[in-house]
Formats: structure tokens, C-alpha cells, sequence
């Protein structure tokens, strides 16, 4: 299940990464603040879960 996450928190990733393609501008840093929680924030917080 925790494969399923990582899984889910890419693919979420690649779906904001589009999104700011196509809406290039004023939504652009929000989506790559998006990308970086995506891509390395939750999956640190889930590591970190895992640990504990």
C-alpha cells in the first residue's frame, strides 16, 4: 500500500506538471509548490511514518 501511495503522489505530480504547462503564469509557482509537496515532502512524511 505504500507503493500504491508513492504511485499515486507521482502520478498526482505528472498531472500538476501538465497543468502548469498548459496554464503557464501566475499559477506557475503554485504548481511547482505543488510538485515539490508531491514530490518530496509527503513522501519524506511517509518515510518518516514508516520509521516510527
Amino acid at each position: 500500500s505504500i507503493l500504491l501511495l508513492h504511485i499515486n503522489s507521482y502520478l498526482e505530480l505528472l498531472c500538476d506538471y501538465s497543468f502548469s504547462k498548459i496554464f503557464n503564469g501566475p499559477l506557475n509557482f503554485s504548481g511547482l509548490l505543488l510538485e515539490y509537496l508531491n514530490g518530496i515532502a509527503i513522501p519524506k512524511l511517509i518515510e518518516s511514518g514508516i520509521l516510527f
